[in-house]
């Protein structure tokens, strides 16, 4: 996980979506990362494209939900907050699926609102 920082401070495009792949393999093979920990990493990697308008592509957003599906502790603050950042930059359908159901399930109210200014954060980017 250090390695991440050893990378420049902005990547190209194709670069950030080759390192998540890479990230979300390491994730899925290594129990000794938290998933909170892991989210944050994702979040770190996906916060090296910059202001890049394409955003993520469909394989890395995909892999990454995928993740946050299996790895989504509505338990823990950290795990609420970093994972609604990292669904908030998907490119890939069942995005709002999964926060409109963790809403909907949700008996806390900071899970909530965090999923809830995602989901408004998801479609300010649609308008553009």
């Amino acid at each position: 996980m250090t390695d991440i920082e050893l990378l420049p401070s902005v990547l190209d495009i194709k670069e950030v979506n080759h390192y998540l792949i890479q990230l979300i393999n390491l994730l899925e093979n290594d129990n000794t990362i938290s998933k909170s920990q892991g989210a944050a990493e994702i979040n770190n990697l996906i916060s090296y494209q910059g202001y890049n308008e394409q955003g993520l592509n469909v394989e890395s957003s995909q892999r990454i939900l995928s993740w946050i599906r299996s790895n989504y502790d509505p338990n823990c603050k950290d795990s609420i907050e970093w994972n609604s950042a990292n669904l908030a930059n998907l490119n890939c359908s069942g995005v709002e699926e999964f926060i409109n159901k963790r809403i909907e399930n949700s008996d806390c109210d900071q899970e909530k609102d965090e999923l809830k200014d995602c989901l408004k954060e998801i479609k300010k980017a649609k308008l553009q």
